[in-house]
């Protein structure tokens, strides 16, 4: 029987959910994801690079052409230096050690992960022989190997050691001045008193003394196109110490005009 005068009871209510709460909540699941990956991966990381860190050298590449570079030399050098972890090698060291090696001009020296050295070197060229106590390379700076090595062909230079880069300019000035003549330098001196010699291949020598050097040897030059060319393998010495000519002193003592003209 029903009530009269009771309210109708009002429908229950549902909860309305915010406008695009399963974008929110989407993006809230995905944050959560990214946040634990990128803990798993540091994790993997730092893993990682404490493994990378305590990584030994397991092998080195020594790269160039190298002709008087003794690989044993290489090594013994390389050994001491190579026990630490790739990581904390100084890599400065290793190029400072190598350029002890009288023969080593430029070295870079870089790492290889995971577990290699690089190694580059560019061995010294031996351009001229410093007497017959060093060499010295392109640039005319002396290096000073344990043995020096026979090689045919190579002039020899000599001055005072902190002459050797003026030297070797001299050299290089001369070499381009007779080549064209078909004349080859063999042995170039300066002396502490700053004077010049030469000697032409085989045996010619020639005294320069001081001052203008190129001057003098032009003078020669016009000289030996002139009367010399066909005689020179008969002359021991031209010195050109003198103000406006030369002296020369021939192999047999005697002028070969003299000779022709007695006959």
């Amino acid at each position: 029987m029903s009530r009269r005068g009771a309210s109708p009871r009002a429908p229950e209510r549902q909860p309305v959910l915010p406008q695009g709460w399963q974008q929110w909540a989407l993006r809230s699941v995905t944050v959560i994801f990214v946040v634990a990956a990128i803990g798993v991966v540091s994790v993997l990381g730092w893993k990682a690079v404490s493994g990378m860190r305590d990584q030994t050298v397991r092998s080195v590449g020594v790269n160039g052409e190298l002709h008087y570079l003794a690989p044993d030399d290489v090594q013994a050098i390389l050994d001491p230096l190579l026990k630490n972890a790739l990581m904390s090698i100084e890599l400065e060291t290793v190029r400072t050690a190598l350029m002890t090696n009288a023969w080593v001009d430029q070295v870079t020296v870089r790492r290889h992960w995971p577990d290699r050295l690089e190694i580059t070197i560019t061995e010294q060229v031996p351009i001229a022989y410093w007497g017959d106590r060093a060499l010295l390379n392109y640039r005319g700076e002396l290096f000073r190997p344990g043995s020096i090595p026979v090689i045919a062909g190579l002039p020899v230079l000599d001055g005072p050691d902190e002459t050797s880069e003026a030297v070797m300019r001299r050299y290089q000035e001369l070499d381009q001045l007779f080549s064209g003549e078909g004349l080859n330098v063999m042995r170039l001196t300066l002396d502490e008193r700053h004077a010049w010699r030469l000697w032409l291949q085989p045996s010619l020598e020639i005294v320069m003394g001081q001052g203008d050097v190129t001057q003098k040897l032009k003078r020669f030059l016009t000289v030996y196109r002139a009367e010399l060319r066909s005689h020179i393998d008969k002359v021991e010495r031209i010195d050109l110490r003198y103000g406006n000519g030369l002296a020369v002193r021939w192999l047999s003592g005697r002028s070969p005009w003299a000779a022709t003209s007695k006959s």
